[in-house]
């Protein structure tokens, strides 16, 4: 969708000129630069918010009616579950170490584990792409210190389609928001009040 937007909104003679010029490949760029910077549906902050029309209610733009079972174990040797997390508030961040937004979103997410860690607060990032190595190396080069783990179930139990994928999970361990992309640290801030 986002590439017929782009090439649409490109006179015509820009797109010729681009295409004719063997710029293919030049353009291709351009639109996955565009694509990753955030060409997208938003996903709804509040467990109230509907997904916009079009979007399936199970896509990763929708918080979950109910927080799925999961389970993960961390690079340190850590064993998770839905059921082990419940009474604590939750971040699971969906990342990757390739993703320019997911290194932008990282440390902001650091400092707000940073801020709530003695409040209770957990943060997990869940490695949705990559090998341990890559994301243990990417997290160092970002500074960050909260716990990591990779797991292709917990990504399919949450129906995570784009990263980053962020889940503000109560400590009644219902899922109060979802966050698609990056964000500004105050808009992270009010979503984690929520859990607090």
């Amino acid at each position: 969708m986002c590439l017929g937007i782009i090439v649409a909104l490109m006179p015509f003679s820009y797109t010729k000129a681009v295409f004719m010029r063997g710029g293919l490949l030049a353009a291709a760029g351009v639109v996955l630069l565009l694509g990753a910077a955030g060409c997208g549906e938003r996903a709804p902050t509040s467990p109230s918010a509907r997904p916009p029309a079009g979007i399936p209610s199970d896509s990763a733009s929708a918080v979950p009616a109910q927080t799925p079972a999961f389970s993960f174990t961390t690079f340190d040797g850590e064993s998770y579950t839905s059921e082990d997390l419940k009474g604590r508030p939750v971040i699971l961040n969906f990342w990757a170490d390739y993703c320019p937004a997911c290194a932008q979103f990282a440390p902001r997410l650091e400092e707000v584990y940073q801020k709530h860690k003695d409040e209770g607060l957990l943060v997990f990032g869940i490695g949705a792409d990559g090998s341990e190595e890559a994301l243990r190396k990417k997290a160092d080069a970002l500074g960050i210190t909260y716990e990591l783990a990779a797991s292709t179930e917990t990504v399919a139990a949450f129906a995570v389609r784009a990263i980053p994928m962020t889940f503000v999970i109560g400590a009644d361990g219902e899922t109060k928001s979802a966050i698609l992309g990056a964000r500004l640290p105050e808009q992270l801030e009010a979503e984690v009040e929520k859990i607090l």
